[in-house]
């Protein structure tokens, strides 16, 4: 990734995905979306998720459900951005990371002194 100018990840696209980011591809319109979860630098940092679907139990270890589910993981309270700051987890793309490609340009700006509000800080 460190050589590539732009990355575009399609998330969870839906039916609809292919066309969609075929208009961000040919500029018809702004790549505006922001990462709704953190991409930690080392897949190693992640915590540990199966890789396989449903298994079904062997006979003898049938209890109310034949079927064992690998994704029942427990992760704790810290999950994605917030284990990346308690642990100080270097992320390559952080939680809300995004960019928006449009450029604005005001001409001609003006204000009445009225519509001014003037705020100090507090110290």
């Amino acid at each position: 990734m460190n050589r590539a100018p732009s990355l575009i990840i399609g998330g969870v696209p839906g039916q609809n995905g292919g066309n969609a980011l075929a208009n961000i591809l040919f500029g018809k319109v702004n790549p505006s979306g922001k990462l709704p979860y953190s991409i930690f630098k080392n897949e190693n940092d992640y915590p540990p998720f199966p890789d396989s679907h449903l298994k079904m139990q062997k006979q003898w270890e049938i209890n109310e459900d034949k079927y064992i589910d690998p994704f029942d993981v427990e992760y704790n309270y810290y999950l994605g951005y917030t284990l990346a700051e308690k642990k100080n987890i270097p992320v390559s793309f952080h939680f809300g990371f995004g960019l928006s490609y449009t450029q604005f340009k005001f001409n001609n700006i003006t204000t009445d002194k009225k519509h001014i509000l003037k705020t100090i800080p507090s110290r």
